[in-house]
This record gives C-alpha cells, structure tokens and sequence, in this order.
C-alpha cells in the first residue's frame, strides 16, 4: 500500500473500475469542490499517514459502533495531488462487500465519502463557504 502524488480528474465522485482484479475500484474519494455541507476540502492539504496504518474501506464512516461487516474493503492505493483524492479500493469476499461492489458496478452506488478531522480552516466566505486546507 503507497500514497501516491499524480494527476487526477477534478470531477468528483467518479468510479471507475481497474484492471488490477474483478473487486478492484478506483474512486475520486474528494476534490476541492464545495461538499453538500458547504465545506471545500483541499486535497493537497490531507495527510493520510494515519489512515494508511490501517486503510480500511467503510460502509457508513459516520457509524462508530460499526459491525466488523461494515469493512467493505482495503484501499490498496492511494493518490494526493491539488485536484483530487483517488483511491483504489480492494473489496472483500464478505456478502456485504460484494453487495457494495455490484451496486458500484451496476452505478446504484455512486458516492463515497472521506472522513476528515480539520486542523486548518478559513472562516465562512460571503457564500458561507469554509475551506479546509
């Protein structure tokens, strides 16, 4: 497992399947594109160092008391630059990792989602705005 610096699209939450193996997916995981919360994360600025301690691909990270089922895969690669977060995501065999991994295919599942704790943040812009850099 690498965190990688390279390219990537600036669309966000686009999924692709790889070459690499049948449960592989890469997914633009974040871009500096405003979230649904109106936060603008800035990609350069994530350190994923911890994370790729233990990068483990989660079904609903907001749920703390989680199911050991709710690991639905391991990132197996991982992509930084000033456009995106790309991660390659490895899916398991578990019944619920391979319902997660059709539902990609098929595009029922579109999204993911990062977590992230901010350690540096503007204020609200005029739009309301806080970049998280």
């Amino acid at each position: 497992m690498q965190i990688r610096k390279g390219t990537a699209a600036t669309r966000a939450f686009t999924i692709t399947a790889t070459p690499d193996g049948d449960r592989r997916v890469k997914f633009i995981a974040s871009t500096q594109s405003v979230d649904r919360h109106g936060t603008r994360l800035m990609p350069r600025g994530c350190d994923a160092a911890a994370f790729m301690k233990n990068p483990v691909f989660l079904w609903g990270h907001r749920n703390k008391d989680g199911e050991p089922d709710d690991v639905i895969g391991t990132v197996v690669d991982l992509q930084i630059d000033d456009a995106a977060v790309v991660a390659v995501v490895e899916f398991d065999i578990g019944k619920k990792a391979q319902q997660c991994l059709r539902r990609v295919r098929r595009n029922v599942l579109r999204a993911v989602s990062v977590g992230f704790i901010p350690l540096e943040h503007s204020e609200p812009d005029a739009d309301g705005v806080v970049t998280v850099s």
